[in-house]
């Protein structure tokens, strides 16, 4: 699963990016999909296939961090992980997550929590998907601290998750210059 935070136009003018960190992300999964959770008409998973022993995550205090940011504005390229299984409520500390840093109107950074979903329905994180974060708008500072947006809701932010299938893209040919 690939993972992609960018701040929309919409919001640029108020909110500069310094920062994103993947919580609960797996330190294991599987190199192929389950037979039985690949869609073959389609080209691809329709469920996350996790690992023999289940799920592994990293630990809470140690979230995957990545603070490249281009402009002040994106993390695209940069974000990696296994698959996982789709949250079953808001503010689950079991499945994967972002914490999303950054500085509202000029002021000090803060720290918002983004839930992986569209509308109600949480997403699972799967193989060959893309999932673009754009946040539209901020309203206000988010938490102090990493620690309080890991434990609270989604707060003064609005972020909506698009999906790609990116497994069925058929072959890509590399000339040495241009693809």
């Amino acid at each position: 699963s690939r993972i992609d935070v960018e701040v929309a136009a919409s919001a640029r003018n108020n909110f500069e990016l310094t920062g994103v960190w993947l919580y609960n992300a797996s330190t294991r999964g599987r190199i192929a999909p389950l037979t039985s959770l690949w869609n073959v008409s389609e080209l691809k998973v329709t469920a996350p296939s996790m690992p023999s022993g289940g799920y592994a995550s990293s630990a809470i205090t140690t979230p995957f961090a990545y603070t490249s940011v281009q402009a002040d504005t994106a993390v695209i390229a940069s974000i990696y992980t296994f698959e996982a299984a789709a949250a079953v409520s808001n503010n689950s500390i079991t499945t994967p997550f972002l914490v999303i840093g950054g500085k509202w109107n000029g002021g000090k950074e803060s720290y918002y929590r983004v839930d992986f979903h569209t509308g109600s329905d949480f997403l699972p994180l799967l193989r060959n998907f893309r999932y673009d974060i754009q946040i539209t708008s901020v309203l206000g500072h988010g938490y102090p601290n990493r620690e309080e947006a890991f434990t609270n809701s989604f707060t003064n932010m609005t972020a909506v998750t698009c999906t790609w299938n990116q497994g069925s893209m058929g072959n890509v040919i590399w000339d040495g210059s241009h693809m």
